[in-house]
């Protein structure tokens, strides 16, 4: 990141103050020291990745250490290499590419959505990787480097529920698992999702599909638990986004634990539930500022 990116991101804690770092350069990109907003320090940077958040939710030593192991970054990108992303999916990457914008990637986690198709496309593309932990995001900027692509990406840890995106900054915003991390409150991401983008934005969702009648049939208390009590497409159009494009397909059952938590929950319960998915291209209505500027 370098010093004149801080202009598209704000502090939630201070949102009318600009940032500023005060810190070590590495050139012309931040290296380490300190994120801060008026009199306040309120973030950091480490390893040249920005953080809004605070250090205790970045991830654990052993669990970052079985993701080195595993080599799932890796592992990730070889299976973007070999598949599509299905016809919304290849139909969004080509639309933001033609944008010649600026994509945020919200909750990227260690598969880092959809960014890898999209660099797949262009390599150049301007795109901010979010993730609630710097250091998943040291992880992907590392794999960036050794592919040779990546070149025009931000890498800023913040959570995505918040307003840290100035009003009107980006052209499209992906989440591909992201929202369904929020713990119930996927609705707080989607109005900021909606906040920060340009008019006539593009938004896609790739998420599990709250509208299939296996979901619908959960119990209350694990609908309520995991953010499962209403559909994509409601909560979407009820934000102000335009659905232009809707698929839902099944996948496969939920029979492992380390699928997460709701997975534990049907298993424990004997409830047979797949990972049936939604895939979602919404437009915030207006006409848009789209970049064609590099």
């Amino acid at each position: 990141m370098r010093a004149d990116d801080l202009s598209l991101f704000q502090s939630p804690l201070l949102p009318g103050e600009e940032l500023r770092f005060e810190g070590k350069l590495d050139g012309e990109h931040l290296a380490e020291g300190l994120l801060c907003a008026g009199w306040h320090v309120v973030g950091y940077v480490e390893e040249g990745v920005a953080s809004l958040c605070a250090p205790n939710l970045n991830w654990r030593d052993d669990d970052l250490a079985k993701l080195k192991e595993g080599n799932w970054i890796q592992r990730n990108r070889d299976w973007w290499r070999s598949t599509q992303p299905g016809p919304v999916g290849s139909r969004f990457v080509r639309e933001f590419v033609k944008t010649q914008g600026r994509m945020v990637e919200v909750g990227c986690g260690p598969g880092g959505g959809i960014t890898p198709r999209v660099l797949l496309d262009n390599r150049d593309c301007r795109i901010i990787m979010n993730d609630i932990s710097n250091r998943i995001l040291q992880l992907q900027r590392d794999q960036m480097k050794k592919e040779g692509v990546g070149s025009n990406v931000i890498f800023m840890a913040y959570d995505m529920m918040k307003k840290v995106l100035r009003p009107e900054t980006v052209d499209a915003v992906s989440s591909f698992g992201g929202f369904g991390e929020t713990g119930g409150k996927a609705d707080m991401a989607i109005s900021v999702a909606y906040d920060a983008l340009v008019p006539g934005g593009l938004l896609y969702v790739s998420e599990l599909d709250h509208d299939s009648d296996e979901y619908r049939a959960l119990p209350d208390d694990i609908k309520t638990r995991f953010g499962l009590t209403e559909g994509w497409r409601a909560r979407l159009e009820r934000a102000g986004f335009e659905i232009t494009q809707y698929a839902a397909t099944q996948g496969e059952l939920m029979d492992d634990p380390e699928d997460g938590g709701l997975a534990k929950a049907v298993m424990e319960r004997g409830i047979t539930l797949h990972k049936n998915h939604a895939q979602i291209i919404a437009r915030k209505p207006g006409r848009g500022s789209l970049s064609r500027a590099p």
